[in-house]
């Protein structure tokens, strides 16, 4: 359900996870907070929409990237050494 909700919100799948996961972490450390709160599953998804927020922000101060065409995937750049998209990096 929770990863639903984010991926609702526009996050991408690889990272609804990361960003669930650090909800959770999120709710665990605020421990009797979260407990006691009247309504604990409201409380949970106004964490969770405050990660998500987070999530959104780091992603806009992220430098911007593109995508390399396969075209230019194993080519040799101008020193001789073979040029890779990121995504190739191990």
């Amino acid at each position: 359900m929770f990863i639903k909700y984010v991926r609702s919100r526009g996050v991408l799948r690889e990272d609804a996870e990361d960003v669930v996961s650090q909800a959770f972490l999120t709710l665990y450390r605020a421990g009797q907070s979260f407990l006691n709160a009247d309504n604990p599953a409201a409380f949970a998804f106004k964490v969770l929409r405050d990660v998500t927020a987070d999530h959104f922000r780091r992603c806009d101060r992220r430098p911007r990237t593109k995508e390399l065409s396969d075209a230019f995937e194993g080519s040799t750049g101008a020193d001789g050494g073979r040029v890779q998209c990121r995504r190739c990096w191990g």
